[in-house]
């Protein structure tokens, strides 16, 4: 079995630090969005260390082969789609946030309110 090792944990760890930074020192939206992805991909990352370290072979339980536990190529491919799709439609109420207020700075927008 090839065990991730620790330079692969610290990365992860530093991207989710660096991401939760972004999304608490910004005001402005898009940089928030820019976070999120970060955190995301670090979360993937992680996931993508861990594929070779899963025992994903085929067992046979009473005569039926099965995949025991399922892949996690599966789960890093819905991260990773879950991942795109929430930064598309970030970037969209971005966008649309934009149009609206002339800004995408939250305190602007908040004391507008």
């Amino acid at each position: 079995m090839n065990n991730p090792g620790i330079l692969e944990y610290f990365f992860v760890l530093l991207l989710v630090i660096i991401g939760i930074y972004i999304l608490t020192a910004h005001d402005n939206l898009a940089r928030k969005i820019a976070g999120i992805n970060i955190i995301q991909a670090g979360i993937l990352i992680l996931c993508i260390a861990t594929l070779d370290s899963q025992n994903t072979t085929i067992h046979q339980v009473a005569g039926v082969e099965m995949f025991s536990p399922v892949p996690l190529y599966l789960t890093a491919l819905v991260i990773l789609t879950w991942g795109i799709i929430t930064a598309i439609l970030g970037n969209n109420l971005v966008i649309r946030i934009r149009e609206s207020y002339g800004t995408d700075n939250e305190n602007e927008i908040v004391s507008r309110s």
